[in-house]
């Protein structure tokens, strides 16, 4: 390229001297003289230097009107370069080389011109994000050729950098995508916490405390506990525990957003490897509903432990009762004979009597227990109330206790009623029992 440049600037300056010398042989000729060098030839007829002097003038004629051609902007003019004169033809042939040099010029600026503009179209339309746009024609010229490499290394790296950065936000898309299903999938309300603010939420939010996320989000968790004394103790108590062991569960009682008070097992965890700016993700697990049915378990399974300890009390009651007729029947029975024995004015009748009428009770107590066992049917018959009463007044004295007084006011009339008479005084036993439970302290029944 230099060695181009400086043959160009050579054929200029041949150019610019000869048609100096070319403009003194003009004034020489008009003026009548010759120039010095032909004064100096060998001596020539004058025809032949007429013939030099008019050759010299049309050559350097046509070596002008190329020259002006040229500067006109048309670098493709040639002229013969054969002459006579040794001077014109090395002039013709600088004129020549500087046209030949000026249209390498042109076709240089042209392709430059062309380089460009294929350079802009390029970098257009990666602007418009079409990364796949190269720089691909070849060129002679160094500078295109060199802006060429730069431009499409540059596309390169920017479309690698464009590529990755894509790569990760779709990475990071897919991330909280997961991220977002997890929290989805989770039945327990799942929030997270940065001092106390409620920094996101998941959609169980709304089933456990009937509040949506975003009412949530920005606020305090004030409005998740009933008092504002409950929510500064979990506070005091959740995060010096949490600094020592990152995770923590514990059962806390917490509001719904319709005012219902609701059990709530809290699962913490600390955000990172520690307690920062109280940053902790949250889980809270309603377990009202589990904690009732546990509860009504455990009562179930305690009425089943009473049923089958009455079931084998009564298996036991059965035996006793069986056991003790035998021995009822034998007393009544002895009891009965001594009562035929006595005369009615002996004063020992009235011991038979009262031994028959303990008989008697015996009896249906026994009568009692093996009903209790499943073992005697009911028989209801017609049976008068206050008898019934009175003859268990003074069981009922010594069932309540001392402390409490008795007082038993029976109707004027006889009140008959068709039960089975041990059942009645069970239901009045269970009465003066609750009574008697109802008045640690003493009092009146």
């Amino acid at each position: 390229m230099k060695d181009k440049n400086k043959l160009k600037k050579q054929s200029i300056d041949s150019s610019i001297d000869v048609s100096r010398q070319g403009a003194s042989l003009q004034t020489l000729r008009k003026q009548g003289e010759k120039p010095s060098q032909y004064k100096q030839a060998a001596p020539t007829p004058c025809t032949e230097i007429e013939h030099i002097n008019l050759e010299l003038s049309m050559r350097l004629s046509e070596v002008f009107d190329a020259l002006k051609r040229i500067s006109a902007g048309d670098p493709t003019v040639r002229i013969d370069e054969t002459s006579n004169i040794e001077l014109i033809s090395q002039l013709k042939h600088l004129v020549n080389v500087t046209g030949k040099n000026i249209g390498e010029i042109v076709d240089q600026s042209h392709e430059f011109a062309m380089g460009l503009a294929e350079h802009f179209d390029v970098l257009h339309r990666v602007s418009q994000g079409d990364l796949s746009a190269r720089v691909s024609g070849n060129s002679d010229v160094e500078l295109l050729e060199s802006l060429k490499n730069v431009t499409n290394e540059t596309i390169e790296s920017i479309s690698k950098e464009i590529n990755e950065r894509r790569e990760a936000e779709e990475s990071l898309r897919k991330l909280e995508e997961l991220e977002s299903s997890l929290l989805s999938a989770i039945p327990h309300a799942v929030i997270g916490l940065h001092e106390r603010t409620i920094i996101f939420a998941n959609k169980a939010i709304r089933d456990v405390f009937g509040w949506e996320p975003m009412e949530l989000i920005g606020g305090k968790t004030r409005v998740l506990y009933r008092t504002d004394d409950e929510y500064e103790e979990i506070g005091r108590h959740f995060y010096p525990v949490l600094e020592q062991k990152l995770t923590h569960s514990e059962e806390f009682h917490c509001r719904h957003k319709n005012g219902r008070d609701i059990l709530c097992k809290m699962h913490a965890a600390v955000i990172g490897q520690q307690l920062q700016e109280k940053g902790i993700v949250v889980i809270y697990e309603d377990i009202t509903e589990r904690k009732r049915a546990e509860e009504e378990k455990c009562r179930l399974e305690a009425q089943l432990f009473q049923a089958q300890k009455m079931e084998a009390v009564g298996q036991l009651a059965g035996g006793v009762a069986h056991d003790f007729n035998n021995i009822l029947t034998a007393i009544i029975g002895y009891g009965n004979l001594l009562k035929t024995e006595l005369r009615e004015d002996d004063p020992l009748l009235s011991y038979a009597a009262q031994i028959l009428n303990a008989a008697e009770r015996a009896a249906n107590l026994t009568h009692d227990l093996l009903t209790f066992s499943r073992r005697q049917f009911i028989s209801p018959n017609p049976r008068h109330l206050n008898t019934i009463i009175r003859n268990i007044e003074r069981l009922l004295a010594r069932l309540i206790g001392e402390n409490i007084e008795l007082s038993i006011e029976l109707a004027e009339t006889d009140l008959t009623v068709m039960a089975d008479s041990t059942h009645i005084d069970q239901v009045l036993m269970n009465l003066a029992a609750n009574a008697r439970d109802a008045m640690p302290n003493g009092g009146s029944l």
